[in-house]
């Protein structure tokens, strides 16, 4: 797009209304836009109407692909200088220019030019442009480079302007939204552009101000990957050091204040530095790398990285890891050798600790020893073992908590004792007092006692005295009897009932009374046979 002047360059165009018009063709001996102008191309017009005795003078912009040009800014019109609504009817379209437009010398010889004059290039044997008030324009520009021609700009006092100690400076400022540059280009091979000074302060070479909060930038070069970065050499200007800053994909614009303090230096990203007397602030994170130190460091909180927190040390007789208050332990973590201990609210007395969430589970893999009380609140124990020692006591609080417990004790025993509980549901009986004496009877033998009335101790003492055996005793019982025979000495025993009491007798008394006189024949022929 460029802004073109051509001559004899005429078209006709039957457009109505006030916007665009489009071109039919040149008017005999005149040409066309298109042979002229490219597409975007901007240029001074004047339309005529003689039908309609109207007439408009602008800047307009032509269109290639439909011939057209558009009426972009009306500087004079027979409306009022604006734009003209043109009735129907053939109308003229040419290029001019408006005398608004044209430079002239004024009745003194001067020309006042109202925006930027472009000199495309001066050469020859003398050339020279002189004439052009510099002094009075204030806002002087250029529209391409200006070659010194191995000579220096040199500004004087006269045309700098001072501060408020009369010293040097020059002043690059904003006027308006426009942002003013300083390029400063070499395109000399290896021979970079350089801006200094000389004399002045002993201890400033070169001094840059910035006025209120403004700040100095420099700018990478957009599309070429280079971030903008300044380099501080060594005094032989053999070495240097670079700082850069962050790519555009990074996203961030910040403020990095140097450190305070005399002889400071930065800390680097890449290399080993120490760090003395500092303080981190939030949110500070070391990422997978370790943290080696060799004395204390103290911490306010420590938060995991999603994976674990891993505290390892290389001497194994040393403890790992330790939470205190003060003098007072809470949590240590000692790995001694074999001698490894955690010790958790041992500092202190009376210290709370819980494990676990109301309703989650903990579990001890290990052995578990409780020096002092045990309590245990929930409604339900489960205890899978096959075995549980208690060392003396068990009391039980019943369903009412009250100051009424029911204990359960043991008679401090001499050996290794078992009792089972009985594969049935009841009552267990007790004992009024403390007894060594183990019940021998089975429980059907007890169950022969259920529904017997009457009986006293003496009669228990009666059946104590009884050492026969069931199988004796169903001698009596007539369903009993054996069909077998025996031969009957002297010396065995006959059961008889002496008066009221029942007594064993030899079967020899039975022989000396059946051949007593007293004994009658019948009597005597019977227990005979009997014998």
């Amino acid at each position: 797009m460029a802004f073109v002047i051509a001559d004899r360059v005429k078209e006709t165009t039957t457009t109505t209304g006030t916007g665009t018009i489009s071109l039919l063709g040149a008017v005999t001996n005149f040409e066309t836009f298109t042979a002229n102008l490219s597409n975007s191309d901007t240029t001074y017009y004047a339309i005529v109407d003689s039908t309609n005795n109207a007439f408009e003078v602008g800047l307009g912009t032509f269109t290639s692909s439909g011939t057209t040009l558009a009426r972009s800014t009306v500087i004079a019109s027979s409306n009022s200088n604006s734009a003209v609504n043109f009735g129907a009817g053939t109308k003229e379209v040419f290029i001019t220019i408006p005398a608004s437009k044209m430079v002239v010398e004024d009745g003194s010889n001067n020309v006042a030019i109202g925006g930027t004059v472009t000199a495309s290039a001066f050469s020859g044997s003398g050339a020279s442009l002189t004439g052009v008030d510099v002094v009075n324009d204030t806002s002087p520009q250029l529209g391409g480079n200006l070659d010194t021609n191995s000579h220096n700009i040199l500004i004087d006092d006269a045309h700098f302007i001072g501060d408020e100690n009369g010293n040097e400076q020059i002043i690059f400022q904003t006027t308006s939204s426009a942002v003013n540059q300083l390029d400063v280009t070499n395109a000399a091979t290896g021979n970079a552009p350089k801006l200094s000074a000389t004399g002045g302060d002993t201890n400033i070479d070169l001094e840059l101000e910035t006025k209120g909060t403004g700040h100095i930038t420099i700018r990478g070069r957009s599309g070429t990957g280079n971030e903008g970065a300044i380099q501080f050499n060594c005094e032989d200007n053999s070495h240097g050091q670079i700082v850069k800053a962050q790519p555009h994909s990074a996203g961030v614009t910040n403020t990095m204040l140097l450190p305070a303090g005399s002889s400071s230096t930065l800390v680097s990203l890449v290399s080993t530095d120490t760090l003395t007397n500092k303080t981190f602030g939030d949110n500070v994170s070391f990422g997978d790398n370790n943290i080696t130190n060799v004395g204390d460091i103290a911490v306010d909180s420590i938060s995991a990285d999603g994976t674990d927190i891993n505290v390892a040390v290389s001497d194994n007789s040393a403890t790992a890891f330790t939470i205190k208050q003060g003098s007072d332990n809470y949590l240590v973590v000692d790995t001694a050798n074999s001698s490894e201990s955690v010790a958790i609210g041992t500092g202190i007395s009376g210290t709370a600790i819980s494990l676990g969430h109301t309703t989650s589970e903990t579990t001890v893999n290990d052995n578990l020893t409780v020096t002092g009380n045990l309590t245990v609140s929930g409604t339900t124990t489960t205890v899978d073992s096959t075995t549980i020692n208690v060392q003396n006591t068990l009391v039980f609080e019943g369903s009412t908590a009250n100051e009424h417990e029911t204990t359960l004790t043991t008679v401090d025993p001499t050996g290794d004792r078992t009792i089972s509980l009985p594969n049935q549901s009841g009552t267990l009986p007790v004992l009024a007092a403390a007894s060594t004496t183990q019940i021998t009877s089975t429980p059907e033998e007890l169950n022969l006692l259920d529904g017997v009335s009457g009986l006293v101790q003496a009669d228990f003492t009666k059946l104590a005295a009884v050492d026969s055996t069931s199988g004796e005793l169903n001698l009596l019982d007539g369903s009993a009897k054996s069909t077998s025979s025996i031969t009957v000495a002297d010396s065995d025993a006959i059961i008889i009932i002496d008066g009221t009491t029942t007594k064993q007798i030899p079967a020899s008394d039975i022989k000396t009374y059946a051949s007593a006189d007293s004994a009658t024949k019948g009597f005597a022929t019977a227990m005979a046979i009997a014998l």
